[in-house]
Order: structure tokens, then C-alpha cells, then sequence
């Protein structure tokens, strides 16, 4: 494939996935695929279990949006600087609640096989979120008090 024609898949895989349809991201990727998210320590193989993953995704922070920002193609692989964001609790609308958003920084890589995606894997910060929504602030006070037990 061109650089255009790359270009083209991942912008059918970000707008479906931004919209929440979930076969039009399925059908991007090639059906023995593999996607790795290595914050979490997970492997999906398959459109299926990718399929278990993306439900999931969306269950736990239903207002989730993927924003490119930087895309490098090179051949068949490409990779992405962007930005992951979503919210805890939306309203009845979908939007997400004041104080629930959050909005982080991740990379993704992928490899193509044909017009499909075979290879796709993701990194960001996995304490971003709980912290960017409140969820951390006790962290450093523990932190603090086990460095001074220690002593």
C-alpha cells in the first residue's frame, strides 16, 4: 500500500473507533491479528478476543477517544504519537461528567499486512489516569510514610 492508502485505514480505524463501532474497527484488522497493549500486560490474538477488549474498553470509560497526532509511515508500519482521553461517568447524552475527563499521551505501532492491520501495539502512562481524575492522591503520602518506616 501507498502512504495514502495507509492513511486511509487508519482514518476508518480512528473514526470507527471514536464513534463506537465496533465492526467497522474489527474490520480493519486482519482476523489472526495481534494487538498489545503493553501498559497493561495484555495480548489479544484475534479479531474475537479484540473484540472482548474493545467492550471492554468502552464499558470501563464510555466517552474513550483516540486523537492523532503524529503519523509516521514507513511501508508497512506506522507509528503514532497521540492522544488517549475518555471519562469515568457520562450524562444521559454521552458526555462525560464535569471532573471525570481525563486526556493522556500514548504511542502506538502498527504493522500492516495488505490493506488490513496484522500488528498493533500501545504504551502510555498507566498511573495518568487515576491521577489526572483524583484517584491518586493518597499514593504519595503512602510512598512518603514507607520511605520513613524504612529509615
Amino acid at each position: 500500500m501507498n502512504r495514502e492508502e495507509t492513511q486511509a485505514v487508519l482514518d476508518v480505524y480512528y473514526n470507527a473507533f471514536n464513534t463506537m463501532d465496533k465492526d467497522g474497527v474489527l474490520a480493519v484488522f486482519t482476523e489472526d491479528a495481534d494487538f498489545i497493549d503493553f501498559t497493561m500486560g495484555r495480548n489479544m490474538k484475534g479479531r474475537d478476543e479484540l473484540a472482548a477488549f474493545i467492550d471492554e474498553t468502552w464499558r470501563l470509560s464510555p466517552y474513550f477517544r483516540l486523537e492523532p497526532e503524529i503519523i509516521v509511515i514507513d511501508d508497512s508500519q506506522v507509528a503514532v504519537q497521540l492522544y488517549m482521553s475518555g471519562a469515568k461517568k457520562v450524562d444521559a447524552a454521552g458526555r462525560p461528567k464535569p471532573g471525570e475527563l481525563w486526556r493522556i499521551p500514548s504511542t502506538s505501532f502498527f504493522k500492516f499486512r495488505g490493506e488490513q492491520i496484522h500488528w498493533k501495539a500501545d504504551c502510555w502512562n498507566a498511573l495518568a489516569i487515576p491521577k489526572q481524575i483524583g484517584w491518586l492522591k493518597t499514593v504519595p503520602m503512602m510512598m512518603r510514610s514507607n520511605g520513613k518506616s524504612a529509615r
